[in-house]
């Protein structure tokens, strides 16, 4: 299963990136900013980041 994750920097979606790795969801982010999403990609280990 996959969902896409609309402002993935924000506070409130760190806690939906951790509740979606516990449960084993695979996850695409996304943001207006590819500064702010590719480094939380890396650091949640999520292999991609996607922008729109």
């Amino acid at each position: 299963m996959k969902f896409l994750l609309y402002g993935a920097n924000g506070h409130t979606a760190a806690f939906a990136i951790e509740y979606a790795k516990e449960q084993g969801i695979n996850l695409i982010l996304a943001g207006r900013s590819q500064e702010s999403i590719k480094p939380l990609a890396e650091k949640m280990d999520l292999i991609t980041a996607y922008l729109i």
